[in-house]
């Protein structure tokens, strides 16, 4: 969502405003027709604004930064940039082509990053109704006091109790404990720091972020540079996109050595522990050949697929690691409930 308005209803604008002028429609024309046709009362109100704007006479750049939380920089500095060159139609085909590969991208990170709290969401589940809904109905079926169950069975039945005598103060624990993590981690610099490097150091997870962020840098980059942004206003954009602290701290590394005279790579050699070498090496060609865009894209091309065998490996670790967890977890109450039934067969036997 930006700013109310979905991804989508943003991809549709800005496909749908790439073809009419790729087809010679001015521009007024297209902002006319499209609201029109548009059925989001969120971004029907941004539309209005806008077509008043442009249709006084303002710069359509000018029109769409009265809503920074609708538009993203990128796409605000492309638009200013095409005004200037005369280059507006080519730039928003080229900035739709951009914003696709990115959803799709963020698409696969988040698919990634969610798999491992639904499955913990799906153990905590099965735990809870075996736990607190099937173990004890089958106790009291069999009327077993304390000192006749087995070792596994007690453990299961003391861990039960506990957890139903003790469910309010355990959930405002979950609670606090949740909201603590949250705000340490990301409100704190320290704190943050520290669980970007928990993060980025972790042997699956930390390779996908470093794969993911620098596909992101790299393409926004382009994608700025291609559409006649200048350097440092392109970097701002990157940073701005960004919301990791390590990859800000990269780019504003590379901002601060551009200014001292340096380049690309200088800000870039700082940060050896988040960026691969090949991608400073690969920066290095770009600069010295005059080529950047083109160096970019092919990095980015490179990292997108990169992140897509990034995601399989994530998801092919916790598979089996969840297997394991709710297989015991089975097991156990499985063993818990069986071992007193056979004691009392062999009982009556």
């Amino acid at each position: 969502m930006f700013g109310g308005v979905p991804q989508e209803v943003l991809m549709a604008f800005y496909t749908t405003l790439a073809i009419a002028l790729n087809a010679g429609a001015p521009l007024m024309q297209c902002l006319t027709a499209y609201q029109e046709q548009n059925d989001n009362k969120p971004f029907e109100v941004v539309l209005l604004s806008v077509i008043k704007d442009v249709g006084s006479g303002k710069p359509f750049s000018e029109a769409l930064a009265k809503f920074p939380k609708v538009f993203p920089n990128d796409f605000q500095s492309l638009v200013a940039a095409g005004e200037i060159s005369g280059q507006m139609d080519t730039l928003l085909v080229e900035y739709v082509e951009f914003a696709e590969g990115q959803a799709k991208l963020q698409s696969k990170f988040k698919g990634a990053m969610a798999y491992p709290a639904v499955m913990a969401l799906v153990a905590v589940g099965v735990t809870i109704m075996l736990t607190q809904v099937i173990f004890p109905k089958f106790i009291l079926s069999l009327n077993l006091k304390e000192e006749n169950m087995p070792a596994i069975t007690l453990y299961v039945s003391k861990f039960s109790n506990f957890c139903a005598d003790n469910y309010i103060a355990i959930f405002v624990a979950f609670v606090i404990s949740a909201v603590t993590f949250f705000y340490v981690t990301q409100r704190t610099e320290k704190g943050a720091d520290a669980w970007d490097a928990v993060l980025f150091n972790s042997p699956v997870i930390g390779d996908l972020l470093k794969k993911y962020y620098v596909s992101r840098m790299v393409h926004t980059l382009a994608s700025q540079l291609k559409g006649g942004v200048p350097g440092m206003q392109a970097l701002q954009i990157c940073k701005n996109s960004i919301t990791n602290r390590q990859f800000n701290k990269l780019i504003v590394d590379i901002m601060e050595s551009i200014k001292g005279g340096g380049s690309y790579t200088d800000g870039l050699r700082k940060n050896t522990h988040i960026i691969p070498p090949i991608v400073i090496l690969m920066f290095t060609i770009g600069e010295e050949t005059g080529s950047m865009e083109t160096v970019l894209d092919k990095i980015g091309s490179y990292y997108d697929d990169q992140v897509a065998v990034a995601v399989d490996a994530v998801i092919g670790l916790i598979e089996p690691l969840m297997i394991v967890v709710m297989g015991g977890i089975v097991t156990t109450l499985a063993l818990s409930m069986f071992l007193p039934m056979f004691d009392m067969g062999k009982n009556i036997g």
